[in-house]
């Protein structure tokens, strides 16, 4: 049997005297006895119609109505949008219905149309995309060493390219000066690679004012024939002993590049851990090139970590601030170097941070092209 609705006995002129009369704010129980209206007093509003909005569904042109409120929401003015009963339109601007649906598909599909067009020019007009004809022998070893952590860090995708660095378990190189930018700025000046346009969302900000990338979310373009079987004639190159002339000078100038790298990650571990923000960049800098000239990685580790202590004893002796400790430190740890020296301190040195391991920059340097493996964070370039 069909639900009998509570208002079908009333006729239009009946229905419009109680809806009035109920939004007048009159005892719902008192116009329920009126009416003959069997239900609940607090749910009389429910069984209202939609009242008209005074206008079409731009969909469908049907007839727009809105949903009735209980009269406390009325007074609370709270309003609903406008809907059509027959396409299911809502005037929202999230509307659910088949045409804003379709709608929104077609303007998301245009605008990632536009930002791919925008993506593909930023890159046309930044680099080429033109193969090299270039054999290994003929890259510098720095371009050489970076190309083939790039590799081995962004692994293939297929025989033309590679992924982000980003996603590697191993670091591409140590965050210390901006090391890993000037390394694949090497193999973009050389236009060994190139940035792929279909990297990954967020690769790219290649519309408005702010136009830039993200060096470590993007997937490389190799530009070279062959991909594959370049890398591995380089592997077989680095291997042999016969070397481009320039190699070895250049793995020793990269190696001192990579040791200050660490040197600076290391520094800022240090400051991290005793809650002091990172020395002037420029002091800093030039800490980490005097200390290099003696000792190696892992002495200038044991170093930067005592001198950090010692800025950290000063600075609450002091009372000083946490950006004069940190500057604190740069001479502390000048003044232990320049003592070890005249007085011939033993500097042991510590072993890898656990939290700071190899990166792959050290493995290929070091392990493929010096084949002489963790010596390389032991020892100094003068031994």
């Amino acid at each position: 049997m069909p639900i009998q609705q509570p208002l079908e006995h009333l006729d239009a002129t009946a229905l419009q005297d109680l809806i009035d009369r109920y939004y007048a704010g009159e005892n719902v129980a008192v116009l329920l006895q009126k009416f003959n209206v069997a239900c609940c007093p607090r749910d009389l509003w429910r069984h209202f119609p939609p009242s008209e909005a005074g206008r079409d569904c731009p969909v469908c042109s049907e007839p727009l109505v809105v949903p009735r409120l209980s009269r406390t929401g009325t007074r609370g003015k709270i309003t609903l949008p406008a809907r059509c009963t027959t396409c299911l339109h809502v005037e929202t601007l999230h509307c659910a219905c088949s045409a804003c649906s379709a709608a929104r598909r077609v303007a998301d599909q245009a605008k990632e149309l536009k930002v791919r067009e925008a993506i593909a020019n930023f890159c046309a007009n930044r680099w080429s995309y033109t193969p090299l004809k270039i054999t290994p022998d003929q890259m510098s070893a720095e371009a050489a060493i970076a190309l083939l952590s790039l590799v081995r860090c962004g692994g293939w995708l297929n025989d033309s390219s590679v992924g982000a660095i980003r996603n590697s378990v191993i670091p591409f190189a140590p965050q210390g000066a901006d090391f890993p930018r000037q390394l694949l700025d090497v193999l973009l000046e050389y236009g060994l690679v190139a940035p792929q346009p279909n990297s990954p969302a967020g690769t790219f900000v290649a519309t408005g004012e702010d136009q830039g990338w993200e060096m470590e979310s993007a997937h490389w373009e190799l530009l070279f024939p062959d991909p594959p079987d370049f890398i591995r004639q380089l592997e077989c190159l680095a291997a042999s002993s016969s070397w481009p002339e320039a190699w070895l000078a250049d793995c020793h100038l990269v190696w001192k590049k990579l040791a200050a790298a660490e040197c600076w990650e290391f520094c800022k571990y240090s400051v991290q851990q005793r809650d002091l923000p990172m020395p002037g960049a420029t002091a800093l800098s030039a800490l980490i090139e005097n200390l290099l000239q003696d000792y190696s990685v892992s002495q200038c580790y044991q170093l930067i970590w005592a001198s950090a202590a010692d800025a950290t004893d000063y600075r609450a002796r002091k009372r000083i601030t946490a950006q004069h400790a940190a500057n604190y430190l740069i001479g502390a740890c000048q003044r232990r170097a320049d003592r070890s020296r005249a007085e011939d301190w033993p500097i042991k040195g510590f072993k890898r941070n656990f939290e700071l391991g190899r990166t792959q920059v050290s493995h290929v340097l070091h392990d493929v092209f010096l084949t002489h493996g963790e010596a390389g964070f032991f020892s100094s370039q003068k031994t």
